[in-house]
């Protein structure tokens, strides 16, 4: 039942057209594309888990979420923290960073990975359209390596600490890339 459980989330949101090709509605744009699309997941804590695993076991469904993400990331700007479907500003850090890098680390070869490096490093150097996207505080963060505690932004010791750990992510990410 624990397996049953853990492969649940992320939902598929994607279906098939009349030629068997993968099709979605787009909760960035509202338009129905080309592709893969996954929703109802959030990355904190699921990036440490269960992402590590489905890469490991389901590394062709991995591929798909891979792409799910890089249609994210070309139709909104960023890579969602929280899909449910779209963006939410329910998440601490940028973890899908994390995602991304522990997928390709693993040898999941997406055939977007250049588009999901792009939308990592932005994810990490900019703050996002809502909190929970992009990095709230990153002006700080990659000023000053932490964010502050008297600036106004919520859970500034959580999102350093989820920043820091993101950034061991993107670099191991880039070295694979040699980049």
């Amino acid at each position: 039942s624990c397996l049953y459980r853990s492969l649940l989330f992320p939902r598929i949101f994607y279906e098939y057209d009349a030629e068997g090709k993968a099709i979605h509605y787009s909760p960035y744009n509202g338009q129905v594309l080309p592709g893969y699309m996954f929703t109802d997941t959030g990355f904190w804590d699921t990036f440490r888990s269960l992402f590590p695993f489905l890469n490991l076991m389901y590394p062709e469904m991995s591929l798909k979420m891979q792409e799910g993400l890089a249609n994210a990331y070309k139709e909104g700007g960023w890579l969602p923290e929280w899909a449910s479907p779209g963006y939410r500003s329910i998440m601490v850090g940028n973890n899908s960073a994390s995602v991304v890098a522990d997928a390709w680390v693993k040898g999941i070869r997406s055939p977007e990975i250049e588009i999901l490096y792009e939308a990592v490093k932005k994810g990490s150097m900019n703050a996002g359209p809502i909190p929970a996207v992009g990095r709230d505080g990153a002006e700080y963060y990659n000023k000053l390596g932490y964010v502050p505690y008297d600036v106004k932004i919520h859970e500034n010791a959580a999102r350093s600490l989820e920043y820091a750990y993101d950034d061991f992510a993107i670099y191991q990410l880039a070295k694979g890339l040699n980049k």
